[in-house]
């Protein structure tokens, strides 16, 4: 459907490009994302005739520059996620001194010096750092300029958020926002844009059903019930990690009076903390309940009966 609509598309490993070519995309539609790609599966691409790559290091240009000469390649920077339930912290990105150093060296290993990329942060609900990041990238752009080359795309990256417990500005805001930080930025100049909506378009796809193995008290002078569950965060909630995702919560028992609960999985394998915490804290009628369900973005979610 995707393609037939005249999308393109974002991968991050071997697997989905394939994905993609044997669901007729094209490969001149395709943009090598990660900016961490194993050699072998830039060359893998590159064979494939994807010709638009990621980098944010010297090391990963090298390699680049090597398994896919002359591709157009990108440079990611780094943002500071404000605002962001799911902030990406210095994992991916560079500093724009650094992005303009390396977009240079691009040029002078024989690669397509093209564009710059950023992600404002995963469930991004502050509108405002859309300005920030392209008034950061603008500057970029302003430098290269300078320096005799003419970047003709910026990635702006995903943070569209889902719906999850709380009520999110509607998807038009978000387009406007985009629209006002571009036009702000660069006048009637606009470079290509390209955006990864992923959460926002597939966030409500499914459901997660869990069963609760044990419900228990760890005190007779404690009101908090542990209620244990057979998924965690180790098994399809990683995201709930330190409760930054909070997903709904619908359980068949209905009339009974909620009462604070913490939510767990009865494993030992812990954390890189060291311990095991609760998967997410609520308040919920759980007594005697055999099943509950994640619901990442449904309005009104049918029950699910044990």
């Amino acid at each position: 459907m995707l393609v037939g609509l005249g999308s393109s598309f974002d991968v991050a490993s071997r697997g989905e490009v394939d994905l993609c070519l044997e669901n007729g995309a094209r490969a001149d539609n395709i943009s090598f994302g990660n900016t961490i790609k194993k050699q072998s599966d830039i060359a893998y691409a590159y064979s494939k005739g994807v010709r638009l790559y990621a980098f944010d290091s010297e090391a990963e240009l090298e390699k680049l520059a090597e398994s896919a000469p002359g591709s157009r390649v990108f440079c990611r920077i780094l943002m500071t996620c404000d605002g962001a339930e799911w902030p990406l912290s210095r994992k991916f990105g560079c500093e724009i001194e650094m992005a303009k150093d390396l977009l240079v060296k691009a040029r002078e290993l024989g690669m397509d010096p093209y564009g710059v990329s950023f992600h404002v942060g995963s469930q991004q609900t502050d509108l405002n750092q859309w300005d920030i990041a392209v008034g950061k990238a603008a500057m970029l752009f302003t430098a290269l300029n300078e320096a005799g080359i003419d970047l003709k795309m910026m990635n702006l990256g995903g943070g569209f958020p889902a719906k999850y417990r709380t009520d999110i500005p509607a998807v038009e805001r978000y387009a406007d926002a985009v629209m006002h930080a571009m036009t702000n930025h660069f006048g009637n100049a606009l470079p290509a844009m390209i955006i990864e909506p992923g959460r926002s378009l597939v966030g409500d796809a499914g459901v997660l059903e869990a069963e609760v193995v044990l419900i228990s008290k760890k005190s007779y002078d404690e009101d908090v019930r542990w209620v244990y569950l057979d998924i965690g965060k180790f098994g399809g909630l990683a995201e709930t990690m330190d409760e930054a995702i909070k997903y709904r919560i619908q359980t068949s028992v209905t009339g009974r009076k909620p009462a604070p609960s913490c939510w767990a999985v009865p494993t030992c394998i812990p954390p890189k903390s060291g311990r095991e915490r609760p998967v997410t804290k609520c308040r919920e009628p759980l007594r005697g309940v055999t099943k509950c369900a994640f619901w990442p973005t449904a309005p009104t979610p049918p029950c699910i009966r044990g």
